[in-house]
């Protein structure tokens, strides 16, 4: 059912001779395609002009597009008689007329001339085609769509994009992420002590009767720490709740992470600085969703002086391959917590979610439901 995004009212299908719109039977507002707009007696000057104010980077976006759900950027055009502001919808290619905004909208100059339906059909053609290809440019350098996606990437933090929809709520994924914050809010002033008794020390692996390898998975070495791996733990971890369904994800969460301290062991079997954090299972649950959904793109911001000049997308494989870097070289990406280099864990949970994956795609796996 669409909705007005101005009064919530359902909107009313209507069919003119050249297209179909929809309009609110309240206030009065409207939405139409933009190959309909090429269709009526309007300025394509001014159509062309309001698409490419509309996939601006710094377009700001405010309401809802009564289509698709997602913001429609504000364009503001300046007219003889004054400044008219309409909201398009870049996905749907749709625009959202207040009431007597479509009234203002400037005619097709004189001297354009009349053109028959044919041209008029083939003219609105070629001018989408010429939308989409700014669009997909924009696409490649613009923001995320999503107003807490352009915050979070603001940051410095990738977002996913292009992912499958998740049709369930990821509550395991919430849980086990909720439980780290706490256990860390609340043994704050003791956290160093706690992780020396309850993280996992390869020399003493047995210690408390192998607890510690399911404790340190709940313990981070400070709140950098804790951050960064709940965030990707999130990110990734509820698409493939989706996918997997809660038991099936969360033995993947615990065999990547008791992996990666098995491999961490057997690289440093006489080390004896704690190892915490859930890094390990964030490595399977990156390779698990890398293999899952292929055609992912994460999103990075790049910037100067606090100042974000453009926004680069990549392939969730290329990211993967960077993260490994990243792990592989803790001399150029240190992050400045204590305790020894983790590359090995990480490795160990990599390798985990690359053959869970690769198995469950061979083997059409009952969970790979798609």
């Amino acid at each position: 059912m669409l909705t007005c995004p101005n009064c919530s009212t359902r909107l009313s299908r209507q069919s003119l001779g050249h297209g179909v719109v929809y309009a609110c039977p309240k206030c009065g507002g409207r939405s139409m395609g933009l190959g309909l707009l090429h269709k009526l007696d309007i300025s394509n000057n001014f159509t062309r002009d309001l698409w490419k104010g509309a996939v601006a980077a710094n377009a700001p976006k405010v309401r809802e597009c009564p289509h698709c759900g997602r913001l429609m950027s504000e364009v503001q055009s300046n007219l003889n008689g004054g400044v008219l502001v309409l909201d398009v919808c870049t996905t749907c290619q749709s625009v959202w007329f207040d009431p007597k905004e479509h009234e203002a909208l400037p005619p097709k100059p004189k001297n354009e001339g009349e053109l028959s339906e044919a041209a008029k059909a083939a003219l609105a053609e070629i001018e989408l085609s010429e939308m989409r290809r700014i669009q997909k440019e924009d696409a490649e350098t613009g923001p995320p769509e999503n107003t807490w996606q352009r915050n979070i990437s603001m940051l410095g933090l990738p977002v996913l994009e292009n992912a499958e929809e998740i049709d369930t709520r990821p509550y395991m994924i919430w849980g086990l992420a909720l439980i780290s914050l706490l256990v860390n809010l609340i043994l704050h002033s003791r956290l160093e002590v706690v992780t020396l008794v309850w993280g996992f020390i390869p020399e003493l692996w047995y210690r408390h009767g192998g607890l510690t390898f399911i404790t340190s998975f709940f313990l981070h070495a400070g709140y950098l720490h804790l951050a960064i791996n709940l965030y990707f733990f999130l990110i990734f971890g509820d698409h493939l709740e989706g996918l997997l369904g809660r038991w099936k994800l969360l033995g993947l969460i615990f065999g990547s992470h008791l992996a990666g301290l098995l491999a961490h062991y057997m690289f440093l079997p006489h080390s004896t600085a704690p190892v915490v954090g859930a890094s390990a299972a964030v490595a399977g649950l990156l390779a698990y969703f890398t293999v899952s959904f292929p055609r992912a793109k994460v999103a990075l911001a790049w910037g100067f002086l606090n100042m974000v000049i453009r926004w680069t997308r990549m392939p969730v494989i290329f990211f993967m391959a960077f993260f490994v870097f990243s792990e592989l070289t803790p001399s150029i990406f240190n992050t400045g917590m204590p305790g020894e280099k983790v590359s090995p864990a990480f490795m160990g949970g990599l390798m985990v979610g690359v053959c869970a994956a690769l198995w469950a795609r061979i083997n059409r796996a009952p969970g790979m439901r798609r």
